[in-house]
């Protein structure tokens, strides 16, 4: 079967009009230079747990002694910096 790009480029072509509208070239281009905050934990004992659900001390782990990657490190570490500020909850 033939691979036909229309529809491709269409659907690209509104995406980054919308996107533009939300934000300026830059940005956009600044994005894609950062790591990713990404949207569950895919590996390992806590595979298809939810960041937030991670132990503190696992965060830590990831962020200071494992050799996962930046996507990963950065995730862990934007999740560690939530717990540690967020208030404490009553009893």
């Amino acid at each position: 079967m033939t691979h036909r790009a229309l529809p491709d480029a269409y659907v690209t072509t509104f995406l980054l009009r919308e996107l533009l509208e939300r934000a300026a070239i830059e940005d956009l281009i600044r994005w894609t230079q950062e790591p990713l905050l990404l949207p569950g934990v895919s590996f390992g004992k806590h595979r298809g747990s939810a960041w937030s659900d991670l132990p503190l001390d696992y965060l830590e782990w990831i962020i200071d002694k494992s050799d996962l990657n930046d996507d990963i490190k950065y995730t862990a570490s934007h999740y560690r910096t939530k717990i540690r500020t967020a208030p404490l909850r009553a009893a």
